[in-house]
């Protein structure tokens, strides 16, 4: 099981943080997308007005769309709206 920690509109539109048992990025967008009703429309919407969304692991490694398949290797990770601007004022600094 991996901890996921929501920041932003998507934080105060669906939860705080969830635990899921995922491999990739992808996985984790689809059990999003099961388990939280409007999940998916939401995504698709912010996609489609450039918003990018960025999996940041306890070493401040990130992970952006085109990582999607790429392996979750952490336990824990703060997925937050992209932009180094947007990263740190949701207080994950490096």
């Amino acid at each position: 099981m991996k901890k996921f920690i929501l920041h932003g509109d998507m934080s105060a539109e669906f939860c705080k943080e969830i635990k899921l048992n995922v491999s990739t990025m992808r996985e984790t967008i689809d059990a999003l997308s099961a388990i939280l009703p409007g999940f998916r429309s939401y995504y698709i919407s912010k996609s489609l007005k450039g918003v990018q969304y960025l999996f940041v692991d306890k070493n401040k490694n990130n992970m952006e769309n085109y990582c999607v398949d790429l392996p979750l290797t952490e336990n824990e990770y703060d997925i937050v709206r992209g932009g180094l601007c947007r990263v740190f004022s949701y207080g994950i600094s490096w």
